[in-house]
């Protein structure tokens, strides 16, 4: 069962992910992302072993832990997460029993003491047709109206980083031709 952010904007083979939740053998699977350090504190920040298991869970921690080896960045969750059905059933079901109603608050961090969650890095997803401009593993938490504005920038903006036209993985709705062009029969 897949759970994923509604305010965020990337591009994602979703299959790749479910295939590494598969080949872990994982009860849960976080996708994750390299923040700078600076940044993660608006984001839920895991701790991982060596083989990619979650250890530790903050929720927006004011200092958070950096990733080893990696002293400015912290790992992020992206907050998109896949379940084994019945493991996120008993999950929910515990969590409202006490009251709780946040998974980076309380599902999550209580789940890796009982459940093998492991993490999948996003960098590792590769989606064709991306264009060499581009950036190769775009994420954006869009949050807010300044961090939508920002990723309205990298899909429409001169410098794209996101682009909606690739004819390889195509996006549903409009794409930006199409936009222009009813504006130009509109016109």
């Amino acid at each position: 069962m897949a759970v994923f952010a509604a305010d965020h904007v990337y591009r994602m083979d979703v299959g790749q992910m479910v295939l590494a939740h598969q080949r872990h053998r994982a009860d849960i699977s976080v996708a994750t992302m390299p923040v700078a350090l600076e940044r993660s504190t608006g984001f839920g920040v895991v701790e991982l072993d060596a083989d990619g298991r979650i250890r530790a869970f903050q929720e927006k921690p004011t200092h958070p832990r950096p990733m080893p080896g990696r002293p400015g960045h912290a790992c992020a969750s992206m907050g998109d997460y896949l379940f084994d059905p019945g493991v996120l059933r008993t999950l929910l079901d515990a969590a409202a029993s006490r009251g709780e109603t946040d998974f980076g608050r309380h599902v999550l961090p209580r789940a890796i003491a009982s459940h093998r969650v492991c993490a999948y890095d996003f960098s590792d997803n590769r989606v064709t047709g991306t264009m060499p401009h581009e950036k190769p593993h775009y994420w954006r938490d869009v949050g807010t109206i300044g961090a939508y504005r920002s990723a309205q920038q990298d899909a429409l903006g001169p410098a794209q980083t996101f682009s909606l036209d690739n004819t390889l993985w195509p996006i549903g709705g409009h794409s930006r031709t199409d936009r222009i062009g009813a504006r130009a029969a509109q016109g």
